[in-house]
């Protein structure tokens, strides 16, 4: 008669592997607590880690959403008109930039009037060609901190707002020749003054814009 070798179903063997990863991994009536301490602590540490993730992708979600609600909010504050009218703006008494009773007023180009008046500490506007088309508006606080961690709106934000020293003097009457424009390099999601490192690569096409 022939013989027959008996083969292990390999579903069986499936459900056998399956359920020793499951026994390794969590705690199962026999264990040690040795066992028990040490699987629980390893799924606490798994569990940690996902949540650390997770938090991450959302905070990084978020904060491009904030500052891309922000830049719309701040574009829709321009004049497209793009005229040179200088217009007049009363500034509050409150206002930092009023150093005397005599200046209640300051002159500033009418494409950028609604900008100033959202945020006094506007100083100028900055723009690169192409790559920083839509442009930031540029301020000056009485320190060099505040706009490191702070947006134009005053919300809190790791991407801040560019500022120059607050040691610059800069005045409608007092222009300096260079001005030092301070801002942060986002390498994730390219924002803020990341693009002019592309002027890193000699190859790059945009290097007749500056």
């Amino acid at each position: 008669m022939p013989e027959f070798e008996l083969k292990k179903s390999p579903t069986k063997k499936k459900k056998k592997e399956k359920k020793g990863f499951v026994k390794s991994v969590f705690p199962c009536k026999g264990d040690k607590v040795s066992d028990v301490v040490r699987k629980i602590l390893v799924l606490a540490a798994v569990a940690v880690l996902i949540y650390a993730i997770v938090m991450i992708v959302y905070s990084y979600t978020a904060k491009n959403d904030q500052i891309e609600q922000e830049r719309e909010y701040l574009n829709s504050l321009l004049n497209d008109s793009h005229t040179n009218d200088v217009i007049q703006i009363e500034l509050g008494k409150d206002d930092d930039n009023a150093q005397n009773d005599e200046q209640k007023t300051v002159e500033i180009l009418s494409e950028y009037a609604d900008l100033y008046n959202e945020n006094n500490d506007m100083v100028g506007y900055l723009r690169v060609g192409t790559l920083i088309a839509d442009g930031f508006p540029v301020t000056q606080y009485t320190d060099n901190d505040y706009y490191l961690n702070h947006s134009f709106l005053g919300k809190e934000s790791v991407y801040g707002n560019p500022y120059v020293d607050y040691e610059q003097q800069i005045t409608p009457t007092q222009l300096p020749g260079n001005v030092i424009i301070y801002g942060h390099n986002t390498n994730l999601d390219k924002n803020m003054f990341n693009p002019l490192t592309y002027y890193a690569d000699r190859n790059y096409d945009g290097f007749n814009l500056l």
